[in-house]
C-alpha cells in the first residue's frame, strides 16, 4: 500500500493554505484601502522616499495603475503593498537594491576590514578564518 500522497493532492494541500491565508488577511483587514495606505507610508519612510511622491500617489482615488508603476519603480511586491500577503514582503526584502548610502557605508565597512587585517599578525590567520567561517555558516 501506498501511503505517499500525489502531487496533484499536495498542490490541493497548497491552494486550500493560500487560500485560507487569504481569507484570514481578508478577515482582519490586511486587504483594506487604510491598511494599504499604511503599508505604502511604512514603506516610503523606511526607503526614504520623499513625501511629494507619496503624497502625489495617495492623493484622492489610487488606481491599480498607479499602483502598479509604483511597485516597478521602488521594486515592491504588489501582493504585500495591496493585499497584505507576508511572502510578497519578504520578496520584496530580498530583491532590495542597496541605496547609495547603503553602498557607501558598506564600502567604508570593507575598508576598515581590510585596514585591521593588514594590522593581524600572520600566525593568527587560522583562527581568524576559522571564527570568520563560523559566522557565515550562521548566517
Amino acid at each position: 500500500m501506498n501511503n505517499e500522497i500525489s502531487q496533484e493532492a499536495q498542490a490541493s494541500i497548497a491552494k486550500l493554505n493560500q487560500r485560507k491565508a487569504r481569507d484570514r488577511l481578508h478577515r482582519d483587514g490586511g486587504d483594506s484601502i487604510s491598511a494599504m495606505r499604511r503599508r505604502i507610508q511604512a514603506f516610503a519612510i523606511e526607503r526614504g522616499i520623499p513625501s511629494a511622491t507619496i503624497a502625489k500617489l495617495m492623493k484622492g482615488r489610487m488606481t491599480t495603475l498607479q499602483i502598479m508603476r509604483f511597485c516597478k519603480e521602488y521594486q515592491v511586491n504588489a501582493d504585500w503593498l495591496m493585499a497584505g500577503d507576508l511572502r510578497g514582503l519578504l520578496d520584496t526584502v530580498k530583491r532590495r537594491k542597496p541605496s547609495g548610502a547603503d553602498e557607501q557605508t558598506r564600502e567604508a565597512q570593507e575598508k576598515e576590514f581590510v585596514r585591521l587585517m593588514r594590522l593581524v599578525e600572520p600566525r593568527l590567520y587560522p583562527d581568524l578564518l576559522t571564527q570568520l567561517r563560523k559566522q557565515l555558516e550562521g548566517a
